[in-house]
């Protein structure tokens, strides 16, 4: 993820047993095995320079997929990004979608905010940005790394459901939401944004 003069990345607490991958042919997922007692840390490296900066330890916790970074004053680093809360979930979403038998209730993916103060290396506040289950959050290239206040998801507002059927539009400043509902067995794919002038195309 890219937040003003950082590149970050997060370290999980998992391990892979090259054992069970190589001898017992088993699958990369199969063979990750989760530490719940340990923290995921954030790293964060000087995008200029690639020095590392520091390293935050937060809570335990996986994740795919970054919305975006920023900084604001007294080096106070936002990070959005789709959170999930055990390993168990990560496993559930990385199956169940390649086998057509989704249910993601049961992974929870939800998108929050970790506010973090880099002066002194720790996490000040957690926030969820978004009331339901989502994924695949995206924004303008133009909003990368910077104080941002619209992003494009995929979710679905019901409480068992196969797969996300809507597309929306959250501002993460005032949370307000636009959404565009493709109906019953209609699923989209990650959405990509294109820029033209002072307009918005989503494909």
């Amino acid at each position: 993820c890219l937040a003003g003069d950082y590149l970050i990345f997060c370290k999980y607490p998992v391990n892979m047993s090259m054992f069970s991958f190589l001898i017992k042919n088993k699958t990369m997922f199969d063979s990750l095995n989760s530490e719940p007692n340990k923290n995921t840390e954030l790293i964060v490296i000087d995008k200029k320079s690639l020095n590392l900066v520091k390293i935050v330890p937060l809570f335990p916790f996986y994740h795919f997929h970054y919305s975006n970074g920023f900084v604001e004053k007294n080096n106070i680093l936002n990070i959005d990004l789709i959170v999930y809360n055990n390993f168990e979930n990560v496993i559930n979403f990385t199956k169940e979608i390649s086998e057509g038998n989704f249910d993601v209730s049961k992974s929870q993916p939800n998108l929050m905010r970790l506010k973090i103060d880099l002066n002194k290396g720790s996490l000040i506040e957690k926030i969820n940005l978004f009331n339901y289950y989502c994924e695949f959050p995206v924004i303008s290239e133009k909003d990368q790394g910077k104080n941002y206040e619209n992003l494009y998801l995929l979710y679905n507002d019901q409480e068992k459901a196969s797969f996300f059927n809507k597309i929306g539009k959250l501002n993460v400043k005032n949370r307000s939401l636009k959404t565009n509902d493709l109906g019953n067995h209609m699923f989209p794919s990650e959405v990509n944004i294109i820029d033209v002038k002072d307009k918005q195309y989503l494909i």
